[in-house]
């Protein structure tokens, strides 16, 4: 495989915490400073990518903020919306069982069924690393026979 890179989705929360302001929060605080710590080397790693989802959602809020998200992923390569996309959406959508609010975290999962990619990582742990949903997923690309990306937190794919 040589200088190949592994391919990993970036989802917004990591970018979220990657450039917030320090959480007094411990486990929040820890979460941003575990994400600093990865995104410090993960481009010399990881062939990391997002979609035009995650740009949407980094631009929504305070405008500075919004500015310092967006310019954090100025450099990744964005995977674009194709049909497959909106298929896998629709296949997960149909058999997920979440929340009509998670829709976008749905659409972050099928990217990654729809482009391969290895790796989606995210501190989203409500309807993306949650064990149940990861259990759904996983049945589910049994039945319907598609590829299921590995879902963790930045800290799983630290070096060792």
């Amino acid at each position: 495989m040589g200088g190949m890179k592994v391919p990993v989705y970036v989802e917004t929360s990591v970018i979220s915490y990657l450039t917030a302001r320090p959480s007094r929060d411990l486990v929040l605080a820890a979460h941003q400073e575990v994400t600093r710590q990865w995104w410090e080397r993960a481009a010399d790693r990881f062939d990391l990518l997002v979609s035009p989802m995650v740009r949407d959602e980094l631009a929504q809020g305070d405008a500075e903020a919004a500015r310092s998200r967006l310019d954090a992923v100025r450099d990744l390569r964005v995977l674009p919306m194709s049909d497959d996309v909106l298929r896998r959406v629709h296949d997960l959508r149909g058999n997920l069982g979440l929340p009509d609010k998670a829709l976008a975290d749905i659409y972050h999962i099928a990217y990654c069924v729809a482009y391969d990619v290895d790796f989606l990582t995210t501190w989203n742990c409500t309807h993306i690393a949650n064990p149940r949903v990861l259990r759904r997923l996983r049945d589910l690309s049994h039945e319907m026979g598609f590829f299921l990306p590995t879902i963790v937190t930045p800290d799983a794919l630290m070096e060792d």
